[in-house]
């Protein structure tokens, strides 16, 4: 019983590893088919086929054979080590899938040599861990021990903590199954604590299982349950089905051997629901098998030959000989429940059938093993034969050296008289070259500092020409600043004079109803005044601080423009400008435009060059308009703001956009503000990805234009523009 259901657990443990959700891979193997199709560049291609082989392997082992041996193929010829490595594991990933273990081991080994020539430390590693997987399949459990220590070495000389916990958790596997109990469970604690503190949650979560499997084999039932509950919780998680399907699996086994075998039926069938869905065989007749089992146990014989026979028919396809004994099993005990004895005798000598065969292949495993033994110790005599051969042929060579010796001293004395007469000669050809040396040293020594008293005088030239620039910046920086305080101080004051002035007059004297009503319309507007002074400067502040953001929604720019209107109806009345007329363009309501902006933002440019219009027309009209646009491929919005106003010359239309640029004219009037909207506007129209200038005639009136890019995809469908930031 311990044994069987080791097995069934090392195997989907094994399989889950292998395995991810089917719609997953699909998506991911369509993905990179496509990007297969384009690609022209061969070293891409041969990591593409490699990737498709991966993937493949955990569903269509066919397909993945075929990607595999085109990598193959193309990394030969390009003589692409690495991924010929890569190529001879996935071949032995696939092989080794179909239990074809010697195939699988010769490609292992061919991967295991390229990885070495390498030297790709990881890909060792690796290859260490899935041979020590062969072996253990094989029943070599010693070599499977040393070949997963192998992989641990080389892990810990990487940062690859994760597949250290991972071969852990499978020498824990090798010694459970070996019944070393308190080995499996110190292995299955370092790769729990080694999860932990990398934080993995699916390898904790199998780790959880594999421990919640443990302590059921050794009936400990009060601590094997909550292990499996906490791996199921982050299985859950990560919705991870391969995980639930085994999780529910283990849970199933629990509650049966507690004899709850309701709930175990209830945990069976959950766990079929994720097989069948990952079309997971080898867990789908397991589990087919596990449930024959609980309906055996509480005497529901037909259910357990309709489970069973699924489990049956799926072990034969499969041609898995211990899932088919299973299968026999229960069918022999279902139908002598039923007392049909002629249907369970036939299912017994099949079972019996199986079992030869099963003990026919341990037969030939353990002839193998002895075969093996056998050429270890002819390889250990052939050993010791050639060290004694060696050992006769260092007696020989230390003869030899003798001789070589005595000829070399000979020699050595020879070459030493001729080495003194030769010394005392280039003593004196050294003697006379060390002088032109020094003399050639002296000469460099003169040109270098030349060389470098020349570049000291340019690198101090240098120095105070940005020491210059450095200072003239201050002092412009110093400038605008005091420039941007007086400015301030005087916009600041002006407002305030009036609020604080007609205030006083309301308190301190006696004025009439009419001049009550007169003082508080100048006190609101100048108050007015001063909040939209202040909400400017922390405008332009924000946006030279890079602090304003953008949100980008779709923006009805007819209905914004629509509601800006009557707030400028109600201004001009405030100002005493009600013969002013502000009015849309002809094309403005066949014009409807959507388009993907911060309405916010936007509303706050037309606002300020409405305002600005009205600020400088004393009579005629203010007109805004939409117009679309199309120039080199690109689509344009572009709304304007046209007024009958006072206009600008040319040297105004220059400075109107920079910060405190006013137009100012000492002979007519003043014209009050602080010279920071047409500034904002220009800041925010850049953010928005457009741009915006002025056209206009000194004493005929001014037309602002704001043009917004629009960008269309393949539908026709209009998309956000590229902000500038």
């Amino acid at each position: 019983m311990k044994t069987s259901i080791i097995i069934h657990s090392a195997i989907l443990i094994i399989v889950q590893t292998i395995a991810c959700s089917v719609s997953a891979q699909t998506a991911k193997a369509d993905s990179l088919l496509r990007v297969l199709h384009k690609s022209k560049d061969v070293h891409t291609q041969t990591e593409l086929h490699n990737d498709l082989a991966l993937l493949l392997s955990r569903t269509k082992t066919d397909s993945a054979m075929v990607h595999a041996e085109k990598a193959l193929a193309l990394a030969t010829s390009s003589n692409n080590y690495k991924q010929i490595a890569t190529s001879y594991k996935n071949i032995g990933n696939i092989l080794y899938l179909r239990y074809n273990l010697s195939d699988a081991h010769e490609l292992y080994s061919k991967a295991l040599a390229t990885y070495r020539i390498i030297g790709d430390t990881i890909g060792m590693a690796n290859i260490y861990n899935n041979i020590g997987a062969i072996y253990k399949a094989e029943g070599l459990y010693l070599e499977s021990i040393q070949h997963y220590q192998k992989s641990i070495t080389l892990r810990l000389k990487t940062p690859d903590s994760t597949r250290v916990s991972k071969t852990h958790l499978n020498i824990g596997n090798l010694h459970a199954q070996l019944g070393n109990d308190s080995l499996a469970l110190s292995y299955y604690r370092q790769a729990l604590k080694m999860n932990k503190r990398n934080n993995d949650e699916i390898n904790m979560a199998k780790t959880y299982t594999h421990l919640g499997i443990y302590y059921f084999e050794q009936k400990l039932y009060a601590k094997s349950l909550p292990y499996l509950e906490k791996a199921q919780i982050l299985f859950r998680e990560h919705d991870d089905k391969q995980g639930l399907g085994h999780s529910y699996s283990s849970l199933g086994g629990l509650h049966h051997e507690l004899k709850e075998y309701d709930k175990a039926i209830a945990f069976f069938n959950k766990s079929l629901n994720y097989y069948y869905a990952l079309k997971h065989n080898l867990g789908i007749s397991m589990t087919h098998n596990a449930l024959a089992k609980s309906y055996n146990a509480k005497g529901r014989f037909r259910n357990a030959i309709t489970e069973a026979s699924i489990g049956l028919k799926i072990g034969k396809e499969s041609e898995t000989l211990f899932v088919q004994k299973t299968s026999l099993e229960q069918l022999y005990i279902a139908h002598e429940g039923l007392k049909q004895f002629s249907q369970a005798l036939k299912f017994h000598k099949q079972l019996l059938s199986i079992k030869d065969s099963i003990l026919n292949i341990e037969k030939i495993k353990e002839v193998e093993l002895i075969e093996k033994k056998y050429q270890s110790k002819n390889q250990k005599l052939q050993i010791k034969n050639l060290e004694k051969e060696n050992e006769l042929k260092k007696a020989r060579v230390s003869q030899l050296k003798n001789r070589q010796i005595i000829i070399s001293l000979a020699f050595l004395v020879a070459i030493f008289t001729i080495a003194v007469l030769l010394l005392a000669r280039r003593k004196l050809h050294k003697k006379n070259r060390t002088i032109e040396e020094q003399n050639q040293e002296i000469l460099m020594q003169k040109e270098e500092l030349e060389a470098h008293h020349n570049h000291l005088e340019e690198l101090v030239k240098k120095r105070t020409h940005a020491l210059q620039k450095a200072k003239e910046q201050a002092e412009e920086s110093d400038r605008l600043k005091s420039a941007f305080l007086a400015n301030m101080s005087h916009e600041i004051r002006t407002p305030m004079n009036a609020i604080v002035g007609f205030t006083e007059l309301l308190n301190y004297s006696d004025p009439t109803e009419e001049e009550r009503i007169e003082y508080r319309a100048l006190i609101n507007q100048n108050s007015e005044l001063l909040l939209h002074l202040i909400d400017d400067i922390i405008d332009i502040a924000k946006i030279e601080a890079g602090e304003i953001q953008i949100k980008i929604v779709p923006t009805n720019v007819n209905k914004l423009i629509e509601d800006i209107i009557p707030v400028f109806e109600n201004r001009k009345i405030e100002i005493n400008k009600e013969n002013l007329t502000i009015k849309t363009s002809q094309e403005f309501a066949s014009n409807r435009i959507e388009l993907h902006t911060d309405p916010i933002r936007l509303r706050q440019i037309i606002s300020n060059l409405i305002d600005n219009a009205l600020k400088f027309t004393i009579e005629g009209y203010i007109e805004i308009g939409i117009d679309n646009e199309k120039e080199q491929n690109d689509s344009f919005i572009t709304i304007f703001v046209k007024d009958t106003g006072v206009g600008m010359t040319k040297d105004q239309q220059k400075i109107i956009f920079k910060r405190f640029g006013k137009v100012e004219d000492s002979n007519q009037k003043l014209y009050r503000g602080a010279g920071l909207g047409l500034a904002i506007c220009k800041n925010l129209t850049g953010l928005l990805g457009g741009n915006i200038w002025a056209e206009s005639t000194h004493m005929e009136g001014t037309t602002f234009y704001l043009r917004l890019p629009i960008i269309y995809n393949k539908n026709n469908t209009q998309l956000q523009p590229a902000i500038k930031q």
